[in-house]
């Protein structure tokens, strides 16, 4: 799992993501990174979650189901700016992988 998730966070970096889809791929694939770290720091009592939606020990069918709809949703918004304006298009996707990749990241600690 330890190799799985470092070749995902360094494929899924904003230097690798050239054009909408791309980029859409980086953010899924963190995003389900991080789902997968949830699981296994809550899972194994190394950790608890920050996020309040979530609670502090969520179940991994929970975070699963909340990483999925975030996932959804990224992909609508992204979509919506891409018919309207494709630079906004561009920054948010970049801005939200670089935020997910600095979560995925820092879930790397408690990870290993």
């Amino acid at each position: 799992m330890k190799r799985a998730l470092a070749a995902l966070a360094l494929i899924a970096t904003p230097a690798h993501a050239d054009g909408f889809q791309t980029r859409e791929i980086a953010f899924q694939a963190l995003n389900a990174a991080d789902a997968a770290q949830t699981c296994h720091i809550v899972g194994t009592g190394r950790g608890v979650e920050l996020n309040p939606l979530l609670g502090r020990h969520p179940s991994c069918g929970k975070v699963i189901a909340f990483k999925a709809g975030v996932g959804v949703l990224h992909y609508l918004l992204a979509d919506y700016f891409r018919d309207r304006d494709p630079r906004a298009a561009r920054i948010f996707q970049i801005a939200t992988i670089a935020i997910q990749g600095g979560v995925v990241t820092a879930n790397m600690r408690l990870v290993f």
